[in-house]
C-alpha cells in the first residue's frame, strides 16, 4: 500500500516537473529594443509568442494612446494575424 502510493507521488511529481519545464521559464523578458527603438514589428512578434498584454503596453508607448484605443487595435492585429496562419 505505502509502495503503491510512494509510486503515484513519484508520477506526481514527474508529471508536474515536465510541465514546468517544457513551460519554459515562469518570468518572460522583453527581448525587445529599448524604447524609442520599436516597430509595428515588434507587436507581431509578441503576439505570436502569446505575450498580449506586452503588445499593447508597446503599442501605446508608440502611438501615445488610451489602454482601450491600444488594446481594441492589438486584438485587430492579433485576429489578422490569426487568419493568416491558418
Amino acid at each position: 500500500m505505502i509502495f503503491r502510493l510512494l509510486i503515484a507521488a513519484a508520477l506526481v511529481f514527474l508529471v508536474l516537473f515536465l510541465i514546468r519545464t517544457l513551460r519554459g521559464p515562469a518570468v518572460r523578458t522583453m527581448e525587445l529594443p529599448p524604447e524609442g527603438g520599436r516597430t509595428e514589428e515588434d507587436i507581431h512578434w509578441l503576439l505570436s509568442r502569446d505575450r498580449k498584454i506586452e503588445a499593447i503596453k508597446v503599442y501605446r508607448e508608440m502611438h501615445g494612446v488610451g489602454l482601450r484605443e491600444a488594446k481594441e487595435a492589438v486584438d485587430r492585429m492579433a485576429k489578422e494575424y490569426r487568419s493568416r496562419e491558418l
